[in-house]
Formats: structure tokens, C-alpha cells, sequence
């Protein structure tokens, strides 16, 4: 039964989204988008243009800009390699559309409607809603939402459509855990003459993620996660840092970790509830989290309480 709604779904989908190229719909779309690229680029495919692997020019980079935008994670140089292709079909598969090697004027035209959903819900809501149900709208936005890898957010919209195989979709939102260490370090904070280590004491179904940030909040510097009872060490610059830590069960991705079933925190370093901590040069610092016993040896580690979209 599962696999017949599935079908049926994509159907739906298929056939309601992909009708707005009719009659003028596109026009309509690209209106709301508000983008010559868009435009530019629709225009090129349909004078004849067909952008795939090899392909290069303004059609090629308008097709990667389309795909960034939905949130994937590729360079828009106008040289179409695997990983361009690859991006498509995880847009394509994120909305149940055929996976394809190729993008004409009508496979982009399919694109453009579900773009303005990723990037303007509410805009989105008001054109589309009209031609068809809300529910399937819902499901729509869930399904960009896992094409941006936010998928604490899609499973919140497939269960708010109540549509297709919306049970299915919700559940397959939670992620695998990824291994015990470093997930992120960013480029533009260079060095490793320090070492973090965080000790994570807890049950085998629960996970923490580890986030560093530089003093002033603005930069995330690495992130670390740590499944079940566990450590993970990782190096990087001496420096003041803010660090923050989420803890849950079920892993909705590095982009909304927990959702918000989780439970978030800003841990603190003294007495007056200090947010910074100084990490020294050639020295390695530990911090142990739900501590067994106490160590007369440790500075105490404190918390307040962070909302998990500020996380």
C-alpha cells in the first residue's frame, strides 16, 4: 500500500505543479521569482538549449544558480560536471520527479514552481494554492525542505499535509547518525595549537552535537558529534570561544540537528554565568558532560538554555 501511494503521489504532483508551464503559469512563476537568471535561462532552453554534463555557458550556470538556490551545495562556474548532475537528481528525487541526465525547457519548467516554494513559502502559497489542494501544497514544501537538508522541517510538513504517503515521507526524514568527530571546520578559522576534548556520558539512543563558535558569536568554527557514550577531540586556534551543545535522539542532518525535539544549551563558565571561554595555546582542555562522579580537580561547567533555531 505504501509503495501504491507513493505512485500516486509523484503522480499528483506531476501533474498539478508542471501545469502552471501551461497557458502562461510559467510566466506567472518567474514573475513571483523575480529573477532575470531565471528567466534568461528558461528563455535559452527554450530556444533549443539542452544543459548536461559538459555543458557550459549562461544556460549551464543559470541551471547550477537554479540549483544552488534550492540549497544544494555546488559551484556556479558554468561547467556542468557530476556534481551538477548529481544536485539535479537530489532536487528531483527530493519531489519524486524522474531523475534525468539531461535538463530541457520543460524539466526546468517542472523546477521553477517548486523553487518558488523553497524560496518563498508564503508567495508560493498564494499563487499555487488556487490549482490545487492544501495538503499537496504541504507535501510540495516538505519536499523542498529535504532538497535544502532541512529535514526536522520536512517531516514537520509532511505530517502537517496528511497527504500521499506523507507517513512514509515523515518517517524516512531521520537521519542516520554520522560518526564520533569532527563534522565542520571552517576554512577561515586556521590553526591547531589547541585541543577540545568533550566527554559525553549518556545512553546509547542519545546523541550530542558539539558547536564551537568564535568569541563574537558570528563565526561557527567546527562542530563535533558524539553518539551514545563517547568523546571526540579537535584542534583548532587558542582563542576565546562561545561553545554550544544539542542533545537528542532522532538526527535530522548538521543543517537542524535534533529539531525540536531536542534540547539546546550555551554552556557557561563560571560562577556569573560567562558564556566565553579562553582555550590556550599547546594545551588541551576537556570538557566532561553529564558527569558520573565529581572531580574536585574541574572547574564546574554551567548552561542556559538556547531555542533550537538559534542553535
Amino acid at each position: 500500500m505504501k509503495k501504491l501511494l507513493a505512485m500516486l503521489t509523484i503522480l499528483s504532483l506531476l501533474l498539478t505543479l508542471p501545469a502552471l508551464a501551461q497557458s502562461g503559469g510559467t510566466g506567472d512563476v518567474l514573475d513571483a521569482l523575480g529573477s532575470d537568471v531565471y528567466r534568461a535561462t528558461y528563455d535559452a532552453l527554450l530556444a533549443g538549449e539542452v544543459v548536461k554534463k559538459g555543458s557550459k555557458g549562461d544556460a549551464a550556470r543559470g541551471v547550477q544558480q537554479t540549483l544552488a538556490d534550492f540549497g544544494q551545495d555546488i559551484a556556479v562556474d558554468g561547467n556542468v560536471g557530476p556534481k551538477s548532475i548529481a544536485a539535479l537528481n537530489a532536487v528531483q528525487a527530493a519531489f519524486g520527479l524522474e531523475e534525468t541526465e539531461e535538463l530541457d525547457a520543460g524539466g526546468y519548467a517542472a523546477l521553477l514552481p517548486r523553487l518558488l516554494i523553497a524560496t518563498d513559502p508564503d508567495g508560493a502559497e498564494a499563487l499555487l494554492v488556487p490549482g490545487m489542494e492544501q495538503g499537496e501544497f504541504d507535501y510540495a514544501r516538505a519536499c523542498a525542505y529535504v532538497a535544502q537538508g532541512k529535514f526536522a522541517s520536512a517531516k514537520h510538513w509532511f505530517e502537517q499535509s496528511q497527504y500521499g504517503d506523507w507517513e512514509a515521507r515523515a518517517e524516512a526524514c531521520v537521519q542516520p547518525w554520522p560518526k564520533n568527530g569532527v563534522l565542520y571546520k571552517n576554512p577561515e578559522v586556521k590553526g591547531s595549537n589547541t585541543e577540545l576534548v568533550v566527554q559525553f556520558f549518556t545512553d546509547s539512543d542519545t546523541a550530542m552535537l558539539v558547536k564551537i563558535y568564535t568569541e563574537d558569536g558570528e563565526a561557527l568554527a567546527r562542530t563535533m558529534f558524539i553518539g551514545g557514550t563517547g568523546k571526540s577531540t579537535v584542534s583548532l586556534p587558542a582563542g576565546r570561544y562561545i561553545i554550544k551543545d544539542g542533545t537528542g535522539k532522532n538526527w535530522y542532518g548538521e543543517e537542524e540537528s535534533f529539531g525540536d525535539e531536542g534540547s539546546y544549551e550555551i554552556m557557561t563558565f563560571d560562577d556569573e554565568g560567562q558564556q566565553v571561554v579562553e582555550l590556550q595555546k599547546n594545551y588541551r582542555s576537556t570538557i566532561t558532560v553529564n558527569v558520573q562522579e565529581e572531580n574536585p580537580d574541574a572547574d564546574y561547567v554551567g548552561s542556559d538554555e538556547e531555542n533550537w533555531r538559534d542553535f
